[in-house]
């Protein structure tokens, strides 16, 4: 049940043109963010499904102030909006959100279930870390940053996507409500559509249709509404790298971005990921079968190193960084991460088994270290969760 304060909110908002039909009310759902629209349920009338939106909205951190930017993109600054807002302020509502703690995006992980994965991964945060301060120390910069992460099929990236998503970005921004995080599903099968595939992508998870005829401007504006960081998040394979034009997969994709001409808050962040995958052993037309795969993906390691050294910002009207590469654990690695996250954890035993995983290779790949890893913190500590 509404409280006075937001009854009298729902009266005011039925006042703006862009709430007074069925219709309009529709448009609007669709824009808000996915978790919070999903969430909103069917009103039988226009009154009661403008009571629905308030009674969801206040139940999400700055979900009110959400529902309001979304309204102003209908609308813009139309008088009964601003009674609206001078409403909200005196009443305090801004930052009003009632006993249901539901996030407008994922909550952060507990770190327990990350733990394993941060083992030799400093180099790429730190660098991570760094483009961001260095962006947001330009004032004139209010667009995406690029980041370019690549490594083998068995280095685990799927999970630096993760530790990006609930833990680093959310603790290094101060985001109480954590980050939006969208897959683009892009057609790099084809760089002549590539550029409308990434637009279709977007429509579909921001505006939640795919088929929806939207221009990139309002997906852009969209975005801007966010209150918290977003991230964007793509993967390429050696496979596409042979069936592309090499090169130009990755300069096309940067282009599209460049082109993007965003405008979000000071302090926002919309973070731009491509993960890219080096294949070992894929299916290959004879003529493929021709060169050898480690000099494929030998000299697309040379196309990253390379791009690391470009000034994004001078050549792609676009920042951007090229992580290091995700690369082995060594066993002096994993002595490491256990002396700092298992500080209750030494048994005598715990460090000579995690040696005995490099007994046959001085490195191996993060996939099967994860794994035994785990099984010996299971093992020698009483709570496995426990940072």
């Amino acid at each position: 049940m509404l409280t006075n304060h937001l009854l009298k909110l729902v009266e005011a908002l039925l006042e703006c043109p862009s709430l007074k039909d069925q219709h309009s009310l529709s448009a609007l759902l669709n824009q808000l963010p996915k978790n919070m629209s999903n969430a909103i349920p069917h009103g039988s009338t226009n009154r009661d499904q403008v009571i629905k939106i308030v009674e969801t909205c206040s139940k999400y951190p700055n979900g009110l102030t959400e529902l309001v930017a979304t309204i102003r993109v209908f609308e813009g600054e139309t008088i009964p909006l601003q009674q609206v807002e001078e409403l909200i302020d005196n009443l305090g509502l801004s930052s009003y959100q009632t006993k249901d703690k539901s996030n407008l995006s994922p909550k952060k992980a507990n770190k327990g279930s990350l733990l394993p994965y941060l083992i030799n991964r400093d180099k790429q945060t730190t660098k991570l870390i760094s483009a961001i301060k260095t962006i947001r120390k330009c004032p004139d910069n209010t667009g995406p940053l690029l980041c370019f992460i690549h490594s083998n099929e068995n280095q685990c990236s799927d999970t630096f996507l993760t530790r990006l998503e609930k833990e680093l970005i959310p603790d290094f921004t101060l985001s109480k409500e954590g980050v939006a995080s969208y897959h683009i599903n892009c057609n790099i099968d084809n760089l002549n559509d590539l550029h409308e595939s990434i637009r279709i992508s977007l429509a579909e998870a921001l505006l939640s249709d795919r088929y929806a005829e939207v221009k990139v401007t309002e997906i852009i504006r969209k975005v801007a509404t966010y209150p918290f960081p977003v991230i964007l998040h793509t993967h390429m394979y050696t496979e596409h790298w042979l069936d592309c034009e090499k090169e130009k997969l990755l300069e096309s994709f940067i282009r599209f971005w460049s082109d993007w001409n965003c405008s979000l808050a000071p302090n926002q962040l919309l973070l731009i990921c491509v993960f890219f995958h080096y294949q070992d052993n894929v299916k290959n037309s004879w003529f493929h079968r021709l060169f050898k795969r480690t000099s494929v993906n030998q000299t697309i390691r040379e196309t990253f190193e390379n791009l690391a050294k470009e000034d994004f910002l001078a050549k792609f009207s676009v920042p951007g960084v090229v992580l290091p590469e995700l690369q082995d654990i060594r066993s002096l690695d994993v002595e490491e991460w256990a002396r700092k996250y298992l500080p209750d954890c030494r048994h005598p035993e715990l460090l000579r088994e995690l040696r005995q995983i490099f007994a046959e290779k001085d490195k191996l790949p993060m996939e099967p270290v994860v794994k035994e890893v785990e099984f010996l913190r299971e093992k020698y500590c009483n709570d496995r969760n426990k940072p």
